[in-house]
């Protein structure tokens, strides 16, 4: 049976009985808080379950995804989007830690600072879903995956102290050749250092996006997330057999189709592809969909004792392809959207 036809889909997001103090985040929740501890914080900021990652402007409240609460739930996200954001506790922790650097802005209103916006850019600056990132840049730091701090000047400066936060990590190292980068980072680090030492700040707690309040059905929540259309590709069935022409000279001559090895491998894909390039699982499926039919139709193969290397190159043509599309997308696409990535803006809420 489809999961769409499932009681579980047909299930009101308040009827879900769903807890943030119960396993599997109860562990990581308390690790977080052990965690924040250290920055000598004269408030908590506070985590819920809500549709997706955020923080609403101001406040000091955390929204985490619903599915993160159950198996279940982390299952059938997947298999609407492609991706969970937040595969075990290492994963979890990388997005409140980044959470969490939106929350010490709005507390103690970080952005204002003439020093800060000298750094990071003007944080009024339009919040849009499309941006066009430079993996090779020297200003941005590398944290959530898609080089998300050079999303927005907020993202900037959350994703600069959610590496500053993680434990064991040597920030300023890792970045010591990038000047525009480590200035950021030491000046996050100031800030960070210096918080236990500053005024007590005016908090909010606000719990807008609580699923424990909502009305509408999980199928209701996935049925408003946008849906691109499948694409054309045109002209794409000479660049896939480029893409696997050193496969054709290896040895074997038992051989398997790549239409198959794309069906089959199609959410690892996606998933490697957002990693690299913030291309969302959902976006890419349908492309690894068509390529799958332009493969069939070639007839085109590859040896069995290959796989690996034929599964590298179909990455790397994927790649390819999401970086192309992002950099010739110029408009924000409309409709609710689930991932920390595409957050809306009204209420604004920084992801």
């Amino acid at each position: 049976m489809s999961h769409r036809d499932s009681v579980l889909w047909r299930t009101r997001l308040c009827d879900l009985g769903l807890s943030i103090g119960a396993p599997p985040l109860f562990d990581i929740l308390a690790r977080f808080e052990r965690e924040t501890t250290g920055l000598g914080l004269p408030f908590r900021a506070v985590p819920y379950l809500g549709t997706e990652w955020g923080v609403e402007t101001g406040t000091v409240t955390i929204s985490v995804p619903f599915y993160l609460a159950r198996t279940d739930l982390m299952d059938l996200h997947r298999a609407e989007t492609g991706l969970v954001e937040g595969v075990g506790e290492e994963d979890v922790l990388r997005y409140l830690r980044h959470e969490l650097g939106h929350v010490l802005d709005y507390a103690y209103k970080l952005s204002k600072d003439a020093q800060w916006q000298k750094l990071f850019g003007n944080p009024r600056e339009p919040y849009k879903e499309a941006y066009h990132p430079k993996p090779l840049s020297h200003q941005f730091v590398t944290h959530l995956p898609g080089w998300y701090a050079q999303k927005h000047p907020e993202e900037d400066w959350a994703e600069t102290c959610a590496v500053l936060l993680t434990p064991g990590h040597d920030a300023l190292g890792d970045y010591a050749g990038c000047a525009g980068a480590l200035a950021k980072l030491r000046y996050a680090q100031d800030i960070l250092a210096g918080l236990k030492d500053r005024k007590r700040p005016r908090t909010v707690y606000r719990f807008s996006d609580d699923v424990a309040g909502h009305t509408m059905t999980v199928g209701e929540v996935y049925a408003d997330a946008v849906t691109p259309g499948s694409p054309t590709l045109f002209g794409m069935a000479p660049v896939l057999r480029a893409a696997l022409l050193p496969l054709r000279s290896a040895g074997g001559r038992d051989r398997a189709k790549v239409s198959t090895l794309l069906t089959a491998s199609a959410e690892d894909l996606a998933a490697t592809v957002y990693r690299l390039t913030g291309h969302f699982p959902e976006d890419i499926l349908p492309v690894i969909s068509k390529l799958s039919e332009i493969a069939e139709a070639e007839d085109l193969r590859y040896p069995k004792g290959a796989q690996p290397e034929a599964i590298m190159a179909l990455s790397m043509l994927l790649g390819t392809l999401a970086l192309t599309q992002r950099t010739q997308t110029q408009h924000d696409r409309p409709g609710v959207r689930l991932r920390t990535t595409v957050t809306q803006r009204s209420p604004r809420r920084s992801a």
